[in-house]
């Protein structure tokens, strides 16, 4: 019951507002994809950019700061991320006259763990990132 306690402990002390704010960079994408900017350069080589993008802005936000746990807070930030951008492709795939266009929401199930496991991935690597810069700064 005590570990149940800490770990709610913890969740609370999370900076809620800027990994929401974080994740809410996942707003870009289907900005992109709307605009039809990503076929400028190609779709891959587009969002490959947003990813990277996003993760500098990440590491800087977060490294710079003096946030307290860089690694949980991006790795919430990423899953805030995904679940935002799996919402974003149902909403799509709901309105969109061509039927390829979005997510199908019967499939959102099925989307939704392998997304969270990779975003999850990609917020704890930026976050080891984070942490290395904030020891290079002496925060930590």
């Amino acid at each position: 019951m005590e570990d149940v306690k800490q770990f709610t402990e913890g969740l609370r002390r999370l900076p809620w507002p800027l990994i929401l704010g974080l994740g809410g960079l996942a707003l870009v994408h289907p900005l992109i994809s709307v605009t039809g900017m990503d076929d400028t350069l190609g779709e891959a080589v587009t969002h490959l950019g947003v990813l990277a993008a996003i993760s500098v802005i990440w590491i800087a936000v977060v490294g710079l700061s003096r946030v307290e746990r860089p690694v949980l807070t991006l790795t919430a930030a990423a899953a805030a991320y995904g679940v935002i951008e799996l919402a974003m492709g149902s909403v799509v795939g709901i309105f969109a006259d061509d039927p390829s266009a979005g997510l199908n929401p019967a499939l959102l199930g099925f989307a939704l763990i392998p997304v969270l496991l990779t975003n999850g991935i990609w917020g704890a690597v930026t976050g080891l990132i984070a942490l290395l810069v904030q020891r290079m700064r002496g925060t930590r």
